[in-house]
């Protein structure tokens, strides 16, 4: 095979002429595996965290819906019962009262929500 260019006489190579290099093509291929293996390790571990993450927050939004419900029930009962004992038992007055049990309520309402929206924040990625 004679080839002439503006470069001159072309060598031989003999490493050109038997085609592709397969110890090449093995490394690339143990390589690309390796990295393969290491996003698959990676992704299952994101899965693991995803589905750990959920129960935990299955079962902390569970405990803070019951003390919300436990404590406005509580609140129920309370008001309840000072409607129904007589005005000269009462230790206090009902805007007093009313007061109190609104502060008290919306204390609970907001600790529920701070809660419950720490636990299913969004992160953008």
């Amino acid at each position: 095979m004679d080839i002439r260019n503006n470069l001159g006489n072309p060598t031989p190579n003999r490493e050109l002429e038997q085609g592709v290099d397969l110890e090449y093509n093995e490394d690339y291929k143990k390589a690309k595996i390796k990295e393969l293996e290491a996003n698959i390790n990676r992704l299952e571990e994101e899965n693991r965290k995803s589905q750990d993450d959920r129960q935990m927050r299955k079962e902390y939004a569970h405990k803070a819906y019951r003390f919300a419900k436990n404590t406005l029930i509580g609140w129920g009962l309370l008001v309840f019962l000072y409607v129904i004992v007589p005005d000269k038992a009462k230790i206090m007055d009902i805007k007093m009262f009313g007061i109190i049990t609104t502060a008290c309520t919306i204390n609970i309402l907001v600790a529920f929500h701070a809660v419950i929206k720490g636990l299913f924040s969004t992160n953008n990625k």
